[in-house]
């Protein structure tokens, strides 16, 4: 079966945040069709989080 993929253009504005903001979500999609191998699936255990981010999580 051959793979389809489907590309969306993005606007670029001038605000860095917002472009920042679209480039980390291009490559958070990116990670999720990677298939990882059982090794590295296998290898990822949860872990508290970090105490910086607490403020951000409460």
């Amino acid at each position: 079966m051959a793979k389809h993929n489907s590309y969306r253009k993005l606007n670029i504005t001038k605000n860095n945040e917002q472009w920042y903001l679209h480039q980390k979500i291009g490559k958070f999609l990116l990670d999720l069709d990677n298939v990882q191998d059982l090794a590295a699936i296998q290898k990822n255990k949860p872990r508290p989080a970090p105490l910086q981010l607490l403020n951000l999580i409460f």
